[in-house]
C-alpha cells in the first residue's frame, strides 16, 4: 500500500494514540468509553506506524513527502 501519512501527520497520530490510550485506561477498559478510546488509540497508532491511512486514501489526501519534490 502506498504511504500517504507524512512526518507531521505521524507525530499528531502518535500523540492522539498516546492520549487516547491514557484516557481509555483511566475510563476503564471494560466500559464503553474505554473501549471506544482504546479503539481510537489502536487505529491512530497503527496508521502512524504503517504510514498509510485508508480514510486518507478514500478522500484523496496525501500528507507524505513526495520523493520528486522533497516536499
Amino acid at each position: 500500500m502506498e504511504k500517504n501519512v507524512g512526518a507531521t501527520d505521524k507525530k499528531i497520530r502518535y500523540g492522539i494514540a498516546a492520549l487516547a490510550g491514557v484516557l481509555a485506561t483511566r475510563a476503564g477498559l471494560d466500559t464503553g468509553r474505554g473501549k471506544l478510546l482504546g479503539a481510537v488509540a489502536l487505529i491512530a497508532g497503527a496508521t502512524a506506524a504503517s504510514g498509510t491511512c485508508p480514510l486518507w486514501k478514500a478522500l484523496g489526501v496525501n500528507t507524505a513527502e513526495s520523493p520528486a519534490t522533497g516536499a
